[in-house]
Formats: structure tokens, C-alpha cells, sequence
């Protein structure tokens, strides 16, 4: 890119906020290529109960831990709890929030699920995806899929494959009739998508240790024109027309800023307004998860998950901490908190300090994950 440097000290010394809006996509992508790699190549005394049912699954919160802040945290008691808003994928069954369990098939071992408005949308080891229709029943078409993303509304997926020695990106709508094709492309070898911002798709390139180092984008249905950039960490999604992430400070730097990153056809992927410096988020390693609105980032560390408030003027250290041993990023139920999955069960955290933690019956050591829910 022209001039970069420049551009990032000028952006730098501006430092504005910043709002990611939606999860972590680059990680998501990151854990189901780890997953698909290693198939295809091989309780604590209670405080107060509160029980619930999920598909005959028995969920209690077992401890309160109370209050967080990023210094201590501060023991309460307990109350009684409402059951978790999302979906549970257990192997190749789905636990619906409603009490069903449902089958997952057509895509050998299953490695990842979204909520979407038409369904379920799921991909497994045998490089396909496919469709639930809510009713639980399989919708016939599918699409070939190495790896995949799905657009924040629910309502695309792009997929990409391998096929007579090219790397192919396609674009499918999601519906009740399953997945129509809507645009193709070839990419780069290691190349997968991560993000949609509109109808433009992010893309990531892994680099020889298979973790994702540069970022471009293709913006159908034009063909797609490589200009990679390696000073962008890692991606967290979209807001509105504009995309967000963490932005490396320099070359071989270990700490990240939160920034806008604007799609520009001749250059690329560049950064537009940086803010939310000096708060210790890893360059190429973050797990973070915006919350639906955009207000706060759930950041996983060393020891917790630590929640920044991005519409502060000074988002220079965390608003509360919660901690637990989560096994991947948060997910968000709604605005106020998240869902971390850990080896015993869940445990709800939020940026008002909740901490809950949730054991559910039945779940084996560490084949499940939450199910996002998107066009919510």
C-alpha cells in the first residue's frame, strides 16, 4: 500500500473510538480449520439453584461469583436464573433452546453451527454445507465448503473449496429452499473467508504455521484482485458498511489497537480511524467478540474475560473482569452478556460484572460449542 506508515502514525496520534458490532469471525475460522485438521487426520458447593431443561439437558447455576472488577471480584448470593438464549451443538446433535435435539447430518463429523433466520446453517469434515429448516428437517442443497462464514444478517454464507487445482470462493443466499449459488470467485491458495461487510466478503490468508496473517477482500460479483494486507491482526466483524479490527502498532508488535478499516477497490484493506489503544489485545492471537450493539468488547486473556467499553473517551483499561478458563472466544446472548464455554459447562459473564456459572448434564468432555445466533 501507498504511504501506510504514514498513514498509521497520522491515525495513530488521532485515536478515536472505535466499534466492532459483531463476533470474532477470524477466530471462528481459525478453530473449525484446527477441528477439521485433527478429524480428518486421526461440582462446587451451591450458593442458590436454579434448574432449567434443554432437551432433557438438567442446567443449574452452581456458583455466583458475583460483582467483577478488573482488580477483584466480590462474592454475592445468588438468584434465580433464566435459561440460556442460545443453542447448544453437542457432536453431530443440535440442543435447541426450546428442548429438541436435533440431528445433524450430511457433513461427517460436525464442526460448526449458526442460528440463522432460515434454520440452522452447519459444516463438518466431509467439506460440505448444509441447511436445517426450523421444523429440524435437512434442506436438500448444499454447498461444497472447506471453510465458511456467515453474513451477520443470517441471510449468506461464502464458502470456499478446492476444485480442478484452483482455490474457489462462492457466495450462497440462505432460505427455505436451501442455499442458492449467488456469485463465485477464485482466491489464493490458503486463502478463506472471515467476514462480510454488505455484499463484499473479508478474506484471510494463513501463512505456513496455519495462522491467519494478512487480510484483503472481494467485492462481487467483479473478480476478485489480491492486495493483502499483513499491518491488520484480526477481524471482528462489521458495522454497518464498515468493517472493524485490531490494527497492529508496528512491525513485529505485540499489542493491537481497535480500528475501522475501509474497503477501498484500488488499495485494499486500510485502516480509517483508530482508537482504543494500550489494552493489552494480542495482534494476531485476539479473541474478542463485540456485542451486538457495538458498545462493549468481550475479550478473552490469561486468566477471564476481560469487557472494554468502547464508547468511552478512554477505553484505556477494562470496565470489569470476569473470570473463568473458557475453552474459545464469548459469545454474546444479547447486549448484556456472553456465553463462555468452559470443561465443566458454561458460565454466563456480562460488563455489569455477572458471573454465573452453569453446569449442564450430558455434555461430553469437549466436543460442543455455543451456537451463534445471527439476524437477530
Amino acid at each position: 500500500m501507498t504511504n501506510i506508515e504514514d498513514e498509521l502514525r497520522a491515525l495513530f496520534a488521532e485515536r478515536a473510538a472505535g466499534v466492532p458490532v459483531r463476533g470474532d469471525p477470524a477466530e471462528r475460522v481459525i478453530r473449525r480449520a484446527a477441528r477439521l485438521r485433527r478429524r480428518r487426520n486421526t461440582l462446587f458447593g451451591l450458593v442458590g439453584v436454579a434448574v432449567m431443561v434443554l432437551g432433557g439437558a438438567s442446567f443449574q447455576v452452581v456458583r455466583e461469583h458475583g460483582r467483577a472488577t478488573a482488580a477483584q471480584a466480590v462474592v454475592r448470593a445468588a438468584s434465580t436464573y433464566p435459561a440460556i438464549k442460545l443453542d447448544l451443538r453437542v457432536g453431530n446433535e443440535l440442543w435447541t433452546t426450546d428442548g429438541r435435539r436435533l440431528r445433524l447430518p450430511g457433513v461427517g463429523a460436525v464442526t460448526w453451527v449458526d442460528r440463522v433466520p432460515a434454520g440452522w446453517v452447519y459444516g463438518g469434515t466431509g467439506g460440505s454445507l448444509r441447511l436445517l429448516a426450523p421444523d429440524g428437517t435437512e434442506v436438500g442443497s448444499w454447498l461444497p465448503a472447506d471453510a465458511a462464514t456467515v453474513s451477520p444478517d443470517g441471510e449468506e454464507v461464502a464458502s470456499v473449496s478446492d476444485a480442478n487445482g484452483s482455490r474457489v470462493l462462492v457466495i450462497g443466499r440462505l432460505g427455505a429452499a436451501g442455499v442458492d449459488l449467488v456469485a463465485e470467485t477464485t482466491i489464493a491458495d490458503r486463502a478463506v473467508p472471515v467476514a462480510f461487510v454488505g455484499p463484499s466478503v473479508v478474506l484471510g490468508r494463513a501463512d505456513s504455521t496455519g495462522r491467519i496473517s494478512a487480510y484483503d477482500f472481494w467485492d462481487p460479483p467483479a473478480a476478485y484482485r489480491p492486495s493483502w494486507n499483513d499491518r491488520i491482526a484480526d477481524v471482528y466483524g462489521a458495522t454497518g458498511s464498515r468493517l472493524v479490527g485490531l490494527v497492529s502498532q508496528a512491525p513485529g508488535s505485540t499489542d493491537g489497537c481497535v480500528s475501522y478499516l475501509d474497503l477501498d477497490r484500488r488499495t485494499g484493506l486500510r485502516p480509517a480511524h483508530i482508537g482504543a489503544c494500550g489494552l493489552g489485545l494480542p495482534a494476531a492471537a485476539a479473541q474478542a467478540a463485540p456485542s451486538p450493539s457495538g458498545r462493549w468488547l468481550a475479550n478473552r486473556t490469561g486468566i477471564g474475560i476481560a469487557f472494554i467499553d468502547l464508547d468511552s473517551p478512554d477505553p484505556s483499561r477494562p470496565s470489569a473482569s470476569c473470570v473463568v478458563r473458557g475453552r474459545s472466544a464469548p459469545v454474546w446472548e444479547d447486549d448484556s452478556a456472553v456465553l463462555v464455554a468452559t470443561d465443566t459447562g458454561l458460565v454466563r459473564c456480562g460488563p455489569d460484572g455477572q458471573n454465573h456459572e452453569i453446569m449442564v448434564s450430558g455434555l461430553p468432555a469437549g466436543d460442543w460449542d455455543v451456537v451463534p445466533a445471527l439476524g437477530r
